[in-house]
């Protein structure tokens, strides 16, 4: 119950935080009873591949694409994460969003 209740902590920071960037879609409800501690995001029509690659390259995040039906970069948290960790994520998808990286 304690690993489950710190990934949906987790998780509902990221969602919270990443729905209130620009141009971002948040494809998982806000419920976290919904998505316990996964969450998928697209950001424009900026390929998933491009977002996965300068997460991983600039902010050491690794996510998952969401190949079929969206384009989407999918996130997950467990109990070793921390909210550090997810606002570095947030911090990446945020210089993405804004305009400051990939040339969006």
């Amino acid at each position: 119950e304690r690993i489950e209740q710190r990934g949906r902590s987790l998780m509902t920071h990221f969602k919270t935080e990443a729905a209130k960037l620009p141009g971002l879609t948040l494809w998982t409800p806000m419920d976290p009873r919904m998505s316990c501690s996964l969450a998928a995001i697209s950001i424009r029509e900026i390929p998933y591949g491009d977002i996965m690659k300068y997460l991983r390259e600039k902010h050491a995040v690794v996510s998952r694409g969401v190949s079929y039906d969206i384009n989407a970069v999918r996130f997950s948290t467990h109990y070793f994460n921390t909210h550090e960790e997810v606002d570095i994520a947030i911090r990446g998808l945020r210089e993405i969003a804004e305009g400051n990286a990939l040339g969006a």
